[in-house]
């Protein structure tokens, strides 16, 4: 289990390297359903189109010598029914195709005709009526290659509130509503909106090693773990009181960062 959780934490640093190259992007959510993943690559092997695949941020592979690419997601660990992110990153002048999508097909999604982010106004919308009666709603946002729930909305029969204020991560931000029935227990989903952000950039501000607070640049997500891969504290500021942790090794998630930091 600690393998697994400190697994989790590693997965977050290759999005952030592999986005700085400029190339197009194809996103596409789903679940496992124990196949391995086809993609037709097109173009001249020796000028591959795929660049990069990333799964839950985590990279597959980067060099690519065939127009057919087998993503082995057996390999990868995953229970029937997991979700899963996947990211491929190509030339602007070429569209790689997934050659069987049912691979990764979502278990059950929720459509919302008014879940939307409206950029003006910087908050995520949707229409309380538009869900089933009496369920469980929770707002989630794709974090560190997992998704995090940001907000209970509540229950879809009382539930006032129809908007939220989310902080955005740098680059692109996926968000989606949980719909939990209580009296089943089954889960649905709405089919994810897209947030772009453009040249915001969270900074940890630090000396060679942290005293008694962690301070940011700017208001973000974070997370701090123990070297066993405990979560310790997590949520949204600009400074972070951790004068009640020992002194040691952590690792810290924020914005779309992991890094190792060590408390004096």
């Amino acid at each position: 289990m600690k393998k697994t959780v400190l697994l989790s934490l590693f997965l977050a640093i290759f999005l952030n390297v592999w986005s700085q190259d400029k190339h197009s992007e194809m996103i596409v959510e789903g679940n496992y359903w124990e196949k391995n993943l086809y993609i037709y690559n097109p173009g001249e092997v020796q000028n591959s189109c795929v660049k990069a695949i990333l799964i839950n941020n985590r990279t597959i592979d980067s060099v690519f010598n065939s127009n057919s690419i087998i993503v082995d997601l057996k390999s990868l660990k995953f229970e029937s029914g997991d979700n899963l992110v996947l990211l491929i990153q190509h030339n602007e002048d070429c569209q790689p195709i997934i050659s069987n999508p049912d691979a990764i097909r979502p278990s059950c999604e929720l459509y919302l005709e008014d879940f939307k982010h409206i950029r003006r106004q910087g908050i995520i919308q949707w229409n309380n009526e538009e869900f089933d009666k009496n369920k469980i709603l929770e707002l989630e946002q794709y974090l560190w290659g997992k998704w995090v729930n940001v907000y209970n909305i509540g229950n879809s029969d009382t539930a006032k509130i129809n908007s939220f204020i989310p902080v955005l991560v740098s680059r692109l931000n996926l968000f989606r509503i949980k719909q939990y029935d209580p009296t089943t227990k089954n889960i649905t989903y709405t089919k994810s909106i897209r947030v772009r952000t453009g040249n915001r950039n969270i900074v940890l501000e630090r000396r060679r090693r942290i005293g008694e607070k962690i301070n940011f640049n700017d208001k973000t997500h974070y997370e701090i773990y123990d070297s066993e891969g405990k979560l310790l504290l997590g949520g949204v500021d600009k400074e972070v009181d951790i004068s009640h942790l020992p002194k040691g090794e952590y690792w810290l998630n924020y914005d779309i960062n992991t890094e190792y930091i060590s408390k004096k």
